[in-house]
Parts: structure tokens; C-alpha cells; sequence
């Protein structure tokens, strides 16, 4: 598994590294942290922050997440 600080988050989506430190990481759907001994040294799954990011996987996301909450 690679994980990713928000500085590689900021580089591989091209915006500000205080966009993923301000509005991305605070977000409720965002991924959780995977690796946080100190607020400085956080990590986030490769993998879990591209399907964040793929409208696509955040909406089967969000349908499987309403379904289960039904049953």
C-alpha cells in the first residue's frame, strides 16, 4: 500500500497544498488517515484518495453507503 502526505495529494492533483490541508482533509467523505503519529506526519491511502477523487467510485460509494444504512 502507498500512502500519500498532502503534499503528494496537492502535486498529483496540481492544486494548492493548503487547498488539501483547509477545504480536502476536513471533508466527512475524505478518506481516513492511515498513518498519524503527529498532525505534521499524516498519511492517506494512495488508492482510497484517487477513488475519492474519481466522481464516479464517490458516487457507487455514496449509493452502497445509502443501501446499507436502509437494510
Amino acid at each position: 500500500m502507498s500512502l500519500w502526505s498532502i503534499d503528494d495529494i496537492a502535486e498529483f492533483f496540481a492544486v494548492d497544498r493548503r487547498t488539501v490541508a483547509d477545504k480536502w482533509i476536513s471533508r466527512p467523505d475524505f478518506p481516513p488517515v492511515m498513518f498519524a503519529p503527529t498532525r505534521w506526519t499524516r498519511r492517506w491511502s494512495k488508492d482510497e484518495v484517487i477513488a475519492w477523487a474519481t466522481p464516479k467510485e464517490r458516487k457507487r460509494e455514496q449509493r452502497e453507503q445509502k443501501w446499507s444504512a436502509t437494510t
